[in-house]
């Protein structure tokens, strides 16, 4: 969480890459908390299950569980739950997509925007209600 947050403020999901078998939170910390400065949103940066320990499609299912677990929660997070992104680099960018999709089917975020934009491995999905 930013310095400067004011609350209800977008949040970003960022999902890292690796190949699905490695990157973990220490690699991108200070990039994550460059974005949190500059944005004024707050970030979450989740770990998700990694292969070949936890074959497919566990890293997937965490990925959707963490956006569904993060739209749910909005209130106690203090975020705006109309106004969640997630984005990814490498393999995040293909477990951002897979988050779409998933997002699509559940239909659990009712007043849903999306834009899909792969930008040399790196995606980016807008939940937004307008």
């Amino acid at each position: 969480t930013p310095e400067n947050y004011k609350g209800h403020q977008p949040v970003l999901i960022y999902l890292h890459g690796g190949g699905y078998m490695t990157g973990d939170v220490a690699e991108f910390r200070m990039a994550m908390k460059f974005l949190c400065e500059q944005s004024g949103c707050k970030v979450i940066f989740p770990e998700y299950r990694l292969a070949p320990e936890n074959p497919y499609p566990a890293g997937i299912e965490d990925c959707h569980a963490i956006v569904e677990w993060v739209y749910e929660h909005g209130d106690e997070l203090n975020i705006n739950r109309d106004k969640i992104m997630v984005a990814g680099d490498s393999a995040g960018g293909g477990l951002t997509n897979s988050c779409l999709v998933y997002v699509m089917l559940m239909n659990f975020m009712p007043h849903l925007i999306l834009i899909s934009k792969n930008m040399k491995n790196y995606t980016l999905m807008i939940c937004s209600q307008s």
